[in-house]
């Protein structure tokens, strides 16, 4: 005789065990209908429909919601996103799989972020709780979708798991909604079902998604740049906005190893804490680690990085982890020792809720199984698209986004725009370290919906740069008091730029490798591997990649990298036909 038995984890439903065996009933015995119905669920919808303790669910709720209305706030007051990115909507670029988007004017969609921050925080308050979901999501998603530019795996998150809100009974418990259902509800009012409980499912999708989140961001780390270079921690860690930091390392080792130090640490600690905080957070006995180390991450991020709202609501996310009854527990003792003038009303409360039916426990519907199985198998499979794409995913982006690829890639872009007047036809060119886009195509012409971008030039290969000379290099004219930066391109390739005044006074350029054409006004000069030349601080100039080889070159220059970045306005002319103007 073999028997498979479910065991029924919820201590409080008071659902009896369910047995399923192979053994033939006795004669004379007559299974029952209902009996016969239970037998036939499979295992996994039994586990994901049992009725669970929600208050874990409904804290996250009350949690997510202010958190929110506090991110649309900041979004709309303190970083001020609407005039600087929506005040010219023919610059906006939209999404592939939603081009056609409305863009509404600036007034209106001012109205449009008031509207999603109310119902944040009616979400938060559980005050019309569906309706609240729903405006939020819907406006939410509306404003991300307005600019493809602005997208962030923290929105992305907070699109998703507002749509989890709006399916679940998070507003069950401590919400205006069930205060005003009970205040009034009468007797005769037929029970409701038990509000204490929710199917395990809804719990399901939260504890799944968020482990998506750090396990395949860490898969995603799993590249030369992070794991063995430990860039761009190396780099973002040694100019962090929390000096303190860098000063207890620099008292403690050499000054020539804190920046190693810094980025390894910063780097293999996070690689490790994305791939196995999830797995702590699902193992009881490793929980309580998994949240300590989750606060202690969570917290330096916001410190050391400044990401906005994520790191708080990554840290209240835990209570979706916690033990199914600990928080409630929790909350009983604090009730009965803070507020024993309460207690009767609570025992009431209670009472009367212990009195509603259970919820029953069997099969999930099809349109939830459906839900679940797709969405599963999308948050799973989608982070891989970017193999289907030539080229390394750093560097062309494409599937790059809703990927759970964070904190990966440093960028310092210097862009060129080709200007052709109408009517006359004259010319101004606006070109882009290395570059990303081919100078021969016409973007605006291109098919932005296209599967893959064919005008992003090709990654040149890391194999030609030696890293460990570039950072001699940097080292030793930062201990001279100048600032440098580095360009590479192909041979054939020429690039253009030209300096304004007031910014950098004295500025040169040196060759690293390959053979250069260095071309300003006055002058044309060959420039090799350890030669240099004098550029203009106020005036136009070129850079010739000849030969074979990759060319790399670098500029030093006695002003901050920002001013150097602001001094160039990338006006290049083809044989300089249109003078630069004086500034």
């Amino acid at each position: 005789m073999t028997s498979v038995r479910h065991r029924n984890l919820e201590s409080k439903s008071g659902a009896s065990t369910l047995t399923k065996s192979n053994e033939s009933p006795e004669q004379g015995d007559t299974p029952t209908k209902r009996t016969d119905h239970v037998q036939r669920v499979p295992s996994y919808e039994t586990w994901l429909s049992r009725p669970v303790n929600n208050l874990n669910l409904v804290i996250f709720r009350i949690f997510f919601g202010f958190m929110m209305c506090f991110h649309i706030y900041r979004l709309m007051y303190w970083q001020t996103t609407l005039p600087t990115t929506f005040d010219f909507a023919e610059l906006n670029f939209r999404f592939w799989f939603a081009p056609v988007v409305p863009q509404p004017s600036l007034t209106v969609l001012r109205w449009v972020y008031l509207v999603c921050c109310v119902s944040a925080f009616c979400v938060g308050l559980g005050l019309f709780y569906r309706a609240s979901c729903f405006i939020f999501l819907l406006t939410y998603t509306y404003q991300n979708l307005l600019e493809k530019s602005r997208y962030n795996n923290h929105f992305y998150l907070y699109v998703l798991l507002a749509f989890f809100f709006l399916i679940s009974d998070a507003a069950k418990r401590l919400s205006v909604d069930c205060f005003l259902k009970q205040l009034l509800s009468t007797r005769s009012d037929p029970p409701d079902a038990d509000p204490r409980t929710a199917p395990f499912w809804q719990v399901f999708l939260f504890k799944f998604q968020l482990f998506v989140v750090y396990f395949y961001a860490g898969i995603a780390k799993l590249n030369y740049d992070w794991a063995i270079r430990g860039e761009p921690m190396r780099t973002w860690g040694y100019h962090t906005r929390f000096p303190l930091l860098r000063e207890g390392f620099e008292f403690v080792l050499p000054p020539d190893l804190v920046q190693d130090v810094i980025g390894y640490f910063y780097s293999i600690g996070g690689l490790m804490f994305d791939l196995l905080v999830g797995f702590f957070l699902i193992t009881p006995r490793l929980r309580l680690t998994g949240i300590i180390f989750s606060l202690g991450f969570h917290g330096a991020n916001h410190f050391l990085f400044k990401i906005g709202t994520f790191p708080w609501l990554m840290i209240g996310s835990n209570v979706i982890y916690l033990e199914e009854n600990s928080v409630e527990n929790l909350f009983q003792a604090i009730k009965k020792k803070v507020y024993n003038s309460f207690t009767n009303n609570i025992s009431k409360m209670e009472t009367k809720s212990k009195e509603n039916p259970p919820v029953p426990q069997g099969r999930l519907s099809k349109p939830i199984k459906w839900l679940l199985m797709m969405f599963v198998a999308t948050q799973l499979l989608l982070p891989f698209r970017h193999w289907l794409y030539p080229g390394n995913v750093n560097w062309t982006l494409e599937g790059h986004q809703f990927s759970w690829r964070m904190m990966l890639n440093e960028e310092e872009v210097i862009m060129r725009f080709h200007i052709r007047q109408r009517g006359t036809g004259d010319e101004t060119v606006f070109e882009p370290y290395q570059r990303y886009t081919n100078n021969t195509v016409d973007l605006t012409l291109v098919n932005h919906w296209a599967f893959t971008h064919d005008w992003v030039a090709p990654q040149m290969s890391d194999d030609v740069i030696d890293f460990h000379d570039l950072r001699e290099v940097k080292r030793e004219w930062d201990q001279r008091g100048f600032g440098t930066s580095f360009f590479m391109d192909r041979p054939g390739s020429t690039h253009k730029t030209s300096f304004q005044r007031m910014f950098c006074e004295d500025m040169r350029a040196f060759g690293l490798k390959g053979t250069l054409q260095v071309m300003t006004d006055n002058e044309s000069r060959s420039m090799r591997a350890g030669d240099s030349a004098t550029v203009p601080s106020h005036g136009p100039h070129s850079v010739t990649c000849t030969g074979n080889l990759t060319c790399i070159w670098y500029y030093v220059y006695d002003c901050d990298l920002a001013s150097f970045q602001q001094a160039q306005k990338y006006l290049g002319v083809q044989g300089w036909k249109f003078k630069v103007p004086s500034f």
